[in-house]
């Protein structure tokens, strides 16, 4: 996989939240392709020699089409759980999402 399997807009919102929690890392002056290098995004394999996007990466800023082919069967149900003390039903809020992690968390 490449670059252009990633969401443009996640990566940028991921990078932008980084920026505010690491203001002087020398990170947020690389490129979205050494950035994601430097947080283990884009790999090179060992066998063949090639550099990619990670499994990790297409998972968390991919672009659905991409998900689906490292996880044909990607879903994230997120659920909302009641106390204990709280009736007897199972969930308060149920979220199911079929894109990348970092969207699914916001």
């Amino acid at each position: 996989m490449t670059i252009q399997d990633l969401d443009e807009t996640t990566l940028a919102s991921y990078r932008q939240q980084y920026r505010q929690v690491n203001l002087a890392s020398p990170w947020n002056n690389y490129s979205d392709e050494r950035f994601l290098e430097a947080i283990r995004g884009i790999r090179k394999d060992r066998q063949s020699g090639q550099k990619g996007i990670t499994r990790a990466a297409v998972l968390m800023f991919g672009k659905q089409e991409a998900i689906q082919d490292v996880r044909a069967r990607h879903l994230i149900d997120f659920r909302i759980v009641k106390s204990i003390d709280e009736d007897t039903s199972r969930w308060q809020h149920r979220v199911i999402w079929e894109g990348n992690l970092f969207d699914a968390f916001y």
